[in-house]
C-alpha cells in the first residue's frame, strides 16, 4: 500500500541527478497526505521514474512539475 508524499520525494531525489545534468528544474507538487492506493510500488516506481527521465532527456533548460 502506498499512502504517502514521501513516496513522490524520494522519486524526486532519485531523479535529481538526471535533471540536473540536462540543466532542467524539476518541481514537485503534492499534498502532505494523499489518499492510500494499493499497488505494487515497484511498478509506480519504475513508470513515474520512466516518466521523469524521458522528459528530463527530451527537455533542455526547462522545466519539469510531477
Amino acid at each position: 500500500m502506498w499512502k504517502d508524499s514521501a513516496t513522490i520525494h524520494d522519486m524526486a531525489t532519485i531523479i535529481k541527478p538526471l535533471i540536473d545534468k540536462s540543466g532542467n528544474f524539476l518541481t514537485v507538487k503534492c499534498a502532505p497526505a494523499i489518499d492510500p492506493v494499493y499497488t505494487n510500488l515497484t511498478k509506480i516506481y519504475q513508470c513515474v521514474l520512466n516518466l521523469l527521465s524521458n522528459a528530463s532527456q527530451f527537455t533542455k533548460s526547462g522545466k519539469i512539475t510531477l
